[in-house]
């Protein structure tokens, strides 16, 4: 008997991420899909804002919440930085959902920004589960037309797309992040290329 499949999808806003894990979760009858938004909100309603500010940001400007921002020697760790603060705050809950996956063999899709290698600990779940962890890229200008796009989408146009550069910086973090803890770089062409790309990898681990 196989182990239940626990598959993380992780990028920056606007790479396209859900719509991937929705196909995935499709293509692999997996009933359990998680937006790591909604692990952010529970946890934002039991930590206050004075306690974490970064949390009560967004991922993209969490950054101005943090001290002596004049240690960092660039705009981009600053901002790399804001980020993985964000995250942090939500790592533990998504963590304790993987457990709950694995405790009761149900599969599982997690995607989400706060999916950051380095910082959610999945080997722990190495010997209990099937673990895939991808992180998707995109080209600069394919970004920001589908950052554009979203952002309209879920009606934040105004405020979001003034952050588009903290988006890209965030995304070459994830990808900085990814490469330094061997996790799946996918680049994101089109729906069918990304899907094929990410199923041969799990297809090939399977065989």
């Amino acid at each position: 008997m196989r182990k239940p499949y626990v598959i993380l999808i992780g990028s920056a806003s606007g790479i396209g991420k859900s719509t991937i894990a929705s196909h995935l979760a499709k293509q692999l009858n997996i009933k359990h899909l998680i937006e790591s938004d909604f692990i952010r909100a529970v946890v934002r309603g039991i930590i206050g804002k004075e306690y974490a500010p970064a949390l009560h940001s967004s991922s993209y400007d969490a950054y101005k919440n943090l001290r002596n921002k004049s240690n960092f020697k660039s705009y981009e760790d600053l901002v790399s930085a804001g980020f993985d603060e964000h995250a942090s705050y939500v790592i533990p809950g998504l963590e304790k959902i993987i457990q709950r996956a694995i405790t009761d063999f149900d599969d599982i899709i997690i995607e989400g920004v706060h999916l950051v290698p380095g910082l959610i600990d999945i080997e722990q779940f190495k010997d209990f589960a099937e673990i895939y962890f991808f992180v998707l890229s995109s080209d600069e200008e394919s970004h920001k037309e589908r950052f554009v796009k979203r952002a309209i989408q879920i009606h934040r146009g105004g405020k979001q797309l003034d952050f588009f550069t903290e988006n890209r910086i965030i995304h070459n973090h994830l990808l900085h992040q990814a490469e330094k803890h061997n996790v799946s770089i996918i680049k994101t062409e089109s729906i069918d290329k990304t899907m094929e790309q990410i199923l041969t990898i799990i297809n090939r681990s399977c065989t």
